[in-house]
C-alpha cells in the first residue's frame, strides 16, 4: 500500500540489515494516513447476497421456469457509497413479512441496521508480522522460533489509549464492539467465558498452573477446568533450556574439578619426588617441616596463579570473540522478531562482571591446595637421612 509512495525497499535477509530496514520503515510510515470503508455485518450480508444472486442467476439463465430473487441489490457506484436496490418485485405480503421480521429483531435487541462509514487510520507504529518460521534454515530462524510465538494475525491493532483520546465524533464504537474480541468456536461469547491472558511472577508458577489447572486446547478427554496454552514468547522453553544447561554444568563442573585434582596430584607428587634430595638437604641444614611446607605451598600457589591467568585470558578472549560474533546477531534477530526497533536490550553471551569467574578462580586455588595436601604431607614426613642416602 505504501511501498512505492514512501520508498520502502525490499526486505533484506540478514538480521543486522533487517533491523536497519525496519527502523527506516517505521520512520517513513509513522504519521501516514489512509482511509478504509467500514461496513457492518448487515451490509456485509447484503454484499454477499449480491454476489450469491449474481452467481445463481448466471448459472440458471438457461433454466426453464427459473424465478430470480424478488429483491436484488447492486454494488455502490462510488467508493464507500450506498448499496443500491436494483430491483424490488416483492409482493405486499412479502414486504410486510420482512418488516415484521425486522420488528421482532428490534424488540429482541438483535436488529442491526445496515451502516457504512469511511474511516481514516493514522499509522503510529508497525507490527512485524511473521507467519510460519522454518527453524531448520539457520540460526536466525531457530532463535526466532524460540523467542516468538507463530504470528498469523492479519488484523489491525488499534492502541486503546490513543483511541480513547479521540473526540467522540471520530470514534466508531461499533467497530470496537464487533471486532475487539472475537470468541473462538469453543468459547462462549458471554464475558464469563471470554479469553484471558494471564501473567505470572515466575516461570515456575506459570508451569505449575499449566500442569495442574489446564488442559491443552487440542485435548478431548481432559477434565480440568481451563483450556490454556503459552502466549507470546516461548519463555518457558527458554527457561527449560537454561535449567538444562544448569543441570549439565552441575554435573560437568564437579567432574572437571575432580579431573583437575587428579592431574594436580600427579604433577605435585612427581615434582616432590624429583626434589626429595633438595628437601632432605634443607632438613639436614636445620629447616623444619613447616618451612618445607611453606616453600611448597608458595610454589603450588604460583602454579595455581599461572593456571588462573592463562585460563582466564584464553577463556575471556574466546568468550568475547563468541559474544562479538554471535551476540550482535542474536540481538538483531531478537529485536526484529519482537518488532523492537529502538532501545532493544542487547543479548550478551558473556559478562566480565559475572560472579561465576570468582567461583572458578576460587575453585582452581582451592582444588590446587586440596590436591597437594597428601603428597606435601607425605614428603615432609619422610626421613631426610634416608632420602640423602637413597638419592
Amino acid at each position: 500500500m505504501f511501498g512505492e509512495n514512501v520508498g520502502i525497499g525490499k526486505e533484506p535477509v540478514s538480521a543486522r540489515e533487517k533491523r536497519v530496514w525496519l527502523k527506516s520503515v517505521q520512520e517513513k510510515l509513522k504519521g501516514q494516513t489512509y482511509q478504509a470503508c467500514y461496513r457492518n455485518t448487515a451490509e456485509q450480508t447484503i454484499l454477499e447476497k449480491i454476489q450469491r444472486d449474481y452467481t445463481e442467476m448466471k448459472h440458471n439463465e438457461r433454466t426453464t421456469g427459473y424465478e430470480k430473487p424478488h429483491l436484488l441489490y447492486d454494488y455502490p457506484t462510488e467508493p464507500c457509497g450506498d448499496i443500491i436496490v436494483k430491483e424490488d418485485s416483492r409482493t405486499a405480503a412479502e414486504k410486510q413479512a420482512d418488516m415484521n421480521a425486522d420488528d421482532v429483531q428490534k424488540k429482541l435487541g438483535t436488529y442491526v441496521a445496515p451502516r457504512h462509514q469511511l474511516v481514516t487510520f493514522q499509522i503510529v507504529g508497525i507490527k512485524y508480522a511473521q507467519p510460519y518460521i522454518d527453524y531448520t534454515k539457520g540460526l536466525d530462524e531457530y532463535v526466532k522460533s524460540l523467542l516468538t510465538a507463530q504470528n498469523t494475525s492479519m488484523t489491525l491493532d488499534i492502541p486503546l489509549q490513543m483511541y480513547n483520546t479521540l473526540p467522540e465524533h471520530l470514534k466508531a464504537q461499533d467497530i470496537r464492539r464487533e471486532h475487539s474480541v472475537r470468541p473462538s468456536r469453543s468459547m462462549d461469547a458471554n464475558e464469563d467465558f471470554a479469553a484471558r491472558v494471564l501473567e505470572f511472577a515466575s516461570s515456575e508458577k506459570a508451569r505449575a498452573f499449566l500442569d495442574n489447572e489446564t488442559c491443552p486446547s487440542s485435548s478431548t478427554q481432559c477434565g480440568k477446568k481451563f483450556l490454556a496454552a503459552p502466549y507470546g514468547s516461548n519463555y518457558l522453553i527458554i527457561d527449560e533450556i537454561g535449567k538444562l544447561f544448569t543441570r549439565i554444568a552441575a554435573i560437568a563442573f564437579p567432574v572437571a574439578l575432580g579431573l583437575a585434582a587428579v592431574i594436580i596430584w600427579f604433577t605435585v607428587s612427581r615434582i616432590m619426588a624429583e626434589n626429595r634430595k633438595e628437601t632432605a638437604v634443607y632438613r639436614a641444614m636445620g629447616a623444619k617441616r613447616r618451612d618445607i611446607a611453606h616453600i611448597y605451598v608458595v610454589y603450588i600457589m604460583l602454579i595455581a596463579l599461572r593456571v588462573v591467568l592463562v585460563s582466564a585470558i584464553v577463556g575471556i578472549v574466546i568468550a568475547l570473540a563468541v559474544d562479538y560474533s554471535y551476540g550482535r546477531t542474536l540481538t538483531d534477530t531478537a529485536a526484529t522478531a519482537f518488532g523492537i526497533i529502538d532501545r532493544a536490550p542487547a543479548v550478551r553471551l558473556f559478562n566480565v562482571d559475572s560472579s561465576l569467574l570468582l567461583v572458578v578462580v576460587a575453585a582452581i586455588v582451592a582444588i590446587s591446595l586440596v590436591a597437594s595436601m597428601q603428597p606435601l604431607v607425605r614428603n615432609t614426613m619422610r626421613n631426610p637421612i634416608r632420602d640423602i642416602r637413597d638419592e
